[in-house]
């Protein structure tokens, strides 16, 4: 059965619900997709933590790939291939963040860093000829797939998690409805690509 993998941070592992999996968006977007779901969304985590995922994952020839790229801002500090030392988010209270916040990080960087992994994840999946899905959680990250042309979803997950239609999960994360929903526009913008591909 072909694979459904998934990447990104606590809005793909399924944080707002009581059973990612089922009722997280990769679990539905799986779901109607007719696929197996490998989902490696993790919780805090940077785009730099993304990359780093995606290029050591062992990938199958059929799979098919969705990343929910996150905020820019955040980074990350790698010891080893194995081991996050330090997962840098704004307004953390560890020392070593608040230092970094405070004397480092500038809007332009994180974007550009953000810009520079992106494509080098696109490029590298392509090289592996699998077919990915960039998902921009807001709609300001659409500035960080300039640099060369790849498909890109434009549809942001950041509308459903601020829409009054579809309730809070746990600790302010997308609930099942808001997960269902973007997955199925999703979907739709998967399909309809597939269709004009074919």
């Amino acid at each position: 059965m072909s694979r459904l993998v998934t990447f990104g941070c606590s809005h793909t592992r399924g944080e707002g619900v009581d059973d990612p999996s089922t009722e997280s968006w990769p679990a539905y977007l799986g779901e109607n997709l007719g696929m197996e779901v490998v989902n490696k969304g993790a919780d805090g985590v940077s785009n730099k933590f993304i990359q780093h995922e995606v290029v050591n994952f062992k990938f199958q020839p059929d799979d098919t790939v969705a990343i929910l790229w996150t905020y820019p801002d955040r980074t990350c500090v790698f010891e080893s291939a194995t081991e996050c030392s330090v997962t840098m988010v704004p307004k953390s209270l560890h020392p070593l963040t608040e230092h970094y916040y405070k004397h480092y990080h500038t809007s332009y960087n994180a974007d550009f860093e953000s810009k520079v992994i992106i494509h080098q994840v696109n490029s590298f999946l392509h090289q592996k000829y699998l077919p990915v899905y960039n998902l921009p959680i807001l709609k300001m990250l659409v500035s960080n797939f300039e640099l060369i042309d790849f498909d890109y979803v434009n549809i942001f997950f950041s509308n459903f998690l601020n829409d009054p239609k579809y309730p809070y999960g746990h600790n302010k994360h997308a609930g099942p409805l808001a997960n269902r929903f973007y997955a199925k526009e999703v979907y739709k913008h998967i399909y309809t690509h597939g269709q004009k591909e074919k």
